[in-house]
């Protein structure tokens, strides 16, 4: 069984592949359409490397949606496995702004 997604850009990543394997596109095809590598994809999809905001619009152009729809799904599966969604590196500086705001 695959252990599921332990951060956001797993998730993501897992998100994008199962819509990917859902859908007419092998890796190479969809990465030929985005106009990037498939190996970069892979990298997306395995959630070894932080997808840009820029390659989710792509993404949701490609599958007619919205780019929050992939993060609202992502988000699922994360909670469903009891993990709070929260960025895999935040700026300490960020993140203090936002404890002294209350967040």
């Amino acid at each position: 069984m695959t252990e599921g997604p332990r951060t956001l850009d797993q998730a993501l990543g897992r998100v994008i592949a199962r819509r990917r394997s859902e859908g007419p596109w092998s890796q190479k095809e969809m990465a030929d359409l985005l106009g990037t590598s498939r190996a970069r994809l892979a990298n997306f999809e395995q959630g070894r490397q932080p997808i840009p905001q820029t390659f989710l619009w792509e993404c949701a152009a490609l599958f007619s949606c919205q780019p929050s729809d992939f993060m609202i799904e992502a988000e699922e599966l994360l909670r469903a496995q009891g993990i709070v969604p929260t960025a895999s590196s935040v700026n300490p500086t960020v993140r203090n702004i936002g404890r002294s705001l209350g967040f």
